[in-house]
Formats: structure tokens, sequence, C-alpha cells
């Protein structure tokens, strides 16, 4: 494993781990939203089987998150994070990669959704483990007890470590649903969800995902699991599903 530093064309500074395989695939995962790349369990699991069938594997914390550069506040946001994953992608081709899947968790799931669909030539897999592919259903309601804070200071404070989210990641919500722009994907998904999840409801991926008129897209549901599959045996059962589902 490398630990690398990605630099975006815009001036940030992406804290990034890079695994080099070997067979010309590689997969870019991207972490959820105030958490950073550290707690994505299920992917963190799978990496160990997934390089050592060959994939080069890289995992980044998007700008004003985890350990990479930014103010979340202000950078933080949906077009901040097409240009974190173009960068990402920028390095792993640089590295020799000629094919590149997409796994995304959460709001991660969303922002690798909106991406895929805008470079459908580039992509070739896409994974989405426990998506917030509807921004109004599954993320803006948690800004609900905070809109007057949001109103007031300018932003809102989530999740047990208070991350602040800005009026710009609020604002650009609204104009986006990344649930329509998933029905121009027609190439291999799979979306990964638990059925435990109080964060973003499965009922309303499966809703979203019944209604996809995509060929090829498969849906796993893991009995039990919470949003972001922390616990086992949750975590290996996520993670071997991104293992099968990559490697065939």
């Amino acid at each position: 494993m490398q630990h690398i530093i990605l630099k975006t064309p815009d001036g940030f500074e992406l804290d990034a781990n890079y695994y080099a395989g070997t067979n010309g695939i590689s997969i870019v995962f991207c972490h959820g939203l105030a958490v950073g790349k550290e707690r994505e369990d299920a992917f963190f699991a799978s990496i160990e089987m997934l390089h050592n069938k060959g994939f080069s594997l890289l995992l980044f914390d998007f700008r004003a998150n985890g350990k990479s550069t930014g103010d979340s506040v202000k950078d933080f946001s949906v077009s901040g994070q097409q240009i974190d994953i173009d960068t990402a992608i920028a390095y792993v081709k640089d590295q020799g990669n000629t094919t590149i899947y997409l796994a995304g968790a959460s709001f991660g799931g969303a922002a690798v959704t909106l991406y895929a669909t805008k470079h459908i030539d580039n992509i070739q897999k896409l994974l989405l483990l426990n998506p917030s592919l509807d921004y109004d259903r599954s993320i803006s309601k948690h800004f609900l007890p905070g809109i007057e804070a949001l109103n007031k200071e300018g932003f809102v404070e989530i999740g047990s470590r208070n991350y602040r989210l800005g009026k710009k990641l609020y604002e650009e919500m609204k104009t986006m649903a990344p649930y329509k722009e998933l029905e121009k994907w027609q190439k291999d998904l799979l979306i990964i969800h638990g059925d435990n999840d109080a964060l973003v409801p499965h009922p309303l991926t499966v809703e979203i995902f019944e209604k996809l008129s995509n060929p090829k897209k498969k849906f796993s549901l893991i009995l039990g699991a919470d949003h972001g599959f922390h616990e086992e045996p949750y975590t290996t059962q996520a993670a071997e599903k991104i293992v099968e589902f990559f490697s065939t």
C-alpha cells in the first residue's frame, strides 16, 4: 500500500491509499458523508481479497473530509466531489490501469452515481453501498432540526463528530436527483443495503432499484445490517458481495 496525496485542479490535497495491482483494472472507492475513508469498514474488508485477485485499489478522503484539506462549510459540495473523483480516476489511469470500476457508500454512492452517468464510456462497473440516491428523502431530512442554524450561522452540525455542512451543499442538493440520473446507467450495477438501516431506509432504495430499466442491475439485501455495515457478520457479508461483483 502506498500513502499518496492527490492534488485537485482547484487546489485541494486529497489523502489517499493506493494498492497497485497487476490486472489493469482499478477500483476507486468513495466514502460516505462526514466519515472519511477510514470508516468504510466493508470497503476495507474487501481490499485484501480484491488485491490478491490483481486489482488496483484507491481509497481517498473527499475534500474537507478525513485528512484531506478544505473547510467543510465552504468547500464541501457535490460539485467538489465530482472534481475529487475525476482526480482520483486520473491518478489510477496514470498508473497504467485501463479499466475503471467505481464504488460509493451512502453520500458517496450518490456522488459516484452522478459521476458514472456523466462518464459512461469511462466506467465499466458501478457498486453502491447503502446509497443516498434521493437527497430529499435520505439526506435533507437530517437538516430539518438544524434549518434555523443553517439560515442563521450558515451551517449545520451533523453526526457524533459535529461535522459542519454549509449552505452551498444544501442548495446544490435541492437541484440534483441522483436516482433519476441512475436510469442512464445500463452497465453492471450492484446495490447492497442493510434492512436495519436507520439513515437511508432500505425500502426507499428498493423503490428506486425496482424502477430502473437496467437489465444488468442486481440488489443484495443484508438482513440485520445497519447503515455502514460496521458490525460483524455484516461487514464480512458486504465485503464478500463486493468482491464477488467486481471479480465476475
